[in-house]
């Protein structure tokens, strides 16, 4: 499959480059994983787009992951691949609460930790589409701020009459929670 990825940075580049690192191998790792388990045969519409946003939500636990993991009793590693389980996550920002201002000034202001901590700050907008061997299926992640469109252009003789249809593949919407 063809894949294309479009992050935008908020306030910074360093998330959108950590999505233009991450997000790419991942997808390809779990289509990969998904398409040896369908034994040769094409995988449904609703599993790639499922991919799509395990890959999204994969990424987002990794950087959610790298700043709790900064402070004492980071996360724990989990099953799904060593990505934070969310559940585990309220006993370990208690913990942090507990710290005094002085000791996450020091672990936030670390050089050590400066990646790390400007991913988790900043934000990015990510849009995703892929295209099956075929070209006859388009698939469209999209996460923030952002929409996909596609265009078809006309030409014909009469000028006046030469135009462009410009569709909208990706809607605002709540999201999807897991």
């Amino acid at each position: 499959m063809t894949q294309e990825s479009c992050p935008v940075g908020h306030a910074g580049e360093e998330t959108a480059d950590y999505l233009v690192e991450s997000l790419p191998p991942i997808i390809q790792k779990l289509l990969s994983s998904a398409l040896a388990k369908a034994n040769g045969s094409s995988l449904s519409h609703t599993t790639v787009s499922d991919i799509l946003v395990e890959a999204i939500s994969e990424v987002d636990d990794a950087i959610t992951r790298d700043i709790v993991g900064l402070f004492p009793d980071g996360p724990e590693e989990t099953p799904r691949g060593g990505f934070v389980d969310t559940s585990v996550l309220a006993p370990q920002i208690r913990r942090i609460e507990e710290l005094t201002d002085d000791q996450i000034n020091t672990i936030v202001n670390d050089p050590v930790n400066n990646a790390g901590v400007l991913r988790g700050l900043r934000g990015s907008t990510a849009l995703v589409s892929l295209v099956d061997p075929s070209g006859k299926n388009l698939w469209v992640a999209s996460l923030g701020d952002c929409q996909a469109g596609s265009c078809c252009i006309s030409y014909t003789t009469n000028s006046i009459t030469d135009f462009v249809i410009i569709l909208i593949i990706s809607a605002w919407h709540q999201g999807h929670f897991r």
